[in-house]
């Protein structure tokens, strides 16, 4: 009987339990147990479900994103379309996520909701269409929780839209929620760091250079991100060394270093630093030590391209012409693929020459720079000209050099012409054999261009 009577007192206590639940279940009735019960489930299930896939999509876009550091960096990285899609599927998550708790735990009764994670949610859902570069999907939502909700999400709704508006260029709009955020809301210190970045990002599209460096400077001081800080630290300097402010782009680099970033950013800074040398603030000696020991180091063998490049920029800087331009030739010799930083080198190398009017070696240089310089390059109409310009001379010159050539040869007598004809008969059956030898003793690798002539086939003259 004990054991009958445990049985049934466990089968009512289910029971109860179950009627508890199910009334609880109720979004439409206004009691404790039916408020906690929704905020707890939405809470601890949905909404934290849907941002840790936001989280996770974020982590996977950073990780899998390629900085290039021959462009202004962005301060937040979103990518491209192609990049967003491939975070999509984290995204949808986050929507779907998101979405059933708005489903399932609303409880908007006479007109006011009382689950406060689902204003959250539609947040949420907000920063996912951000996210997924659906710019203008992200403004309805963000409009649609401004205008349904009160309280701070309803700010933060402005200060995303303020953002999303940027993306697609939409300036008058995005300032006015900039001015009102401005005058009108007090956000939390996390928010107010977004809310400096947004307006330098919005000075940015301006080319508003000094009042971009202004909000990143205070941003820097808002925010407790260190990998945001060392991101926004390099940016300054970056525009710095723009706008040819090449002490306080030094300074900037060097607060980069010492800041211990991770390795890439690091690599870049100590380049940047050692590019935005200065010979009048700054000793070349500290600088160009480090630059050999990174060109030591094994790990930089992919990148001696641009360590030989910064050396030269400090080289340019110092009046050192002959030796800017044998760093200039081992950068385009230690390229392995980067053709952005190929098709600069020898730009660099182009203009040394032009300088110096040396037109067939800087014509050589240019049309090799073309070749590799990507066509969004702003230069690049105007360099095509100018090789176009140095091909016409070079061919003017070649037909002069030519004729002489020709009416020289015409005034000799013909032993003298068979002794010409002879040598060079001679000399090319000398370069054949010393050809075949190199060509056996190298076999299969790649020969070491260190010297001027091998990479400038126009200095040899004649």
């Amino acid at each position: 009987m004990g054991k009958k009577h445990l049985k049934l007192c466990v089968n009512y206590f289910i029971i109860a339990m179950l009627s508890v639940v199910l009334y609880s279940c109720s979004t439409q009735k206004d009691k404790f147990l039916n408020r906690s019960y929704h905020k707890a489930t939405s809470k601890f299930n949905g909404y934290f479900n849907g941002k840790e896939s936001l989280k996770e999509a974020i982590s996977k876009l950073e990780k899998t994103y390629q900085e290039d550091y021959s462009n202004l960096l962005p301060t937040t990285i979103l990518g491209d379309q192609k990049q967003a899609r491939k975070i999509y599927p984290q995204l949808n998550r986050t929507i779907d996520k998101a979405g059933l708790v708005i489903e399932r735990h609303s409880m908007e009764i006479k007109g006011k909701e009382k689950n406060k994670w689902v204003d959250d949610s539609y947040f949420l859902i907000g920063k996912a269409l951000f996210y997924k570069q659906e710019y203008s999907e992200a403004i309805e939502m963000f409009a649609f929780i401004n205008r349904e909700y009160e309280g701070y999400i309803a700010d933060l709704s402005i200060l995303w839209s303020a953002r999303a508006q940027i993306q697609l260029e939409n300036f008058t709009t995005a300032e006015e929620q900039i001015l009102y955020l401005d005058r009108e809301v007090k956000l939390k210190k996390a928010d107010y760091a977004l809310f400096l970045e947004i307006n330098a990002n919005y000075h940015i599209k301006q080319n508003n250079w000094e009042k971009v460096i202004t909000y990143l400077s205070k941003a820097i001081k808002y925010c407790g991100d260190k990998k945001k800080k060392v991101r926004l630290t390099y940016i300054i300097g970056q525009i710095y060394h723009q706008l040819e402010d090449y002490n306080s782009a030094y300074n900037a680099f060097d607060k980069v270093v010492r800041m211990n970033p991770e390795y890439e950013f690091l690599f870049n800074a100590l380049l940047s630093r050692a590019r935005a040398f200065d010979p009048k603030h700054n000793d070349s000696s500290k600088l160009i030590s480090e630059i050999n020991k990174m060109l030591k180091d094994d790990k930089n063998n992919d990148y001696k391209d641009q360590i030989y490049f910064a050396l030269a920029e400090i080289a340019l800087k110092e009046g050192e012409k002959e030796q800017a331009t044998n760093h200039l030739l081992n950068s385009t010799a230690n390229n392995t693929g980067n053709d952005q930083q190929q098709s600069i080198s020898h730009l660099t190398l182009g203009e040394i020459y032009f300088n110096d009017a040396e037109y067939l070696s800087a014509q050589v240089h240019y049309d090799t720079a073309i070749t590799f310089l990507s066509e969004n390059h702003p230069d690049f109409d105007a360099l095509s000209k100018k090789r176009e310009s140095l091909n016409e001379l070079v061919n003017l010159y070649n037909t002069i050099t030519l004729n002489d050539s020709l009416y020289s040869l015409s005034e000799l007598d013909e032993d003298e012409l068979k002794r010409i004809i002879d040598a060079i008969i001679e000399e090319k059956k000398e370069e054949d054999r010393l050809a075949k030898e190199a060509l056996r003793a190298n076999a299969g690798s790649r020969s070491n261009a260190n010297s001027r002539n091998q990479f400038n086939p126009m200095s040899g003259g004649g």
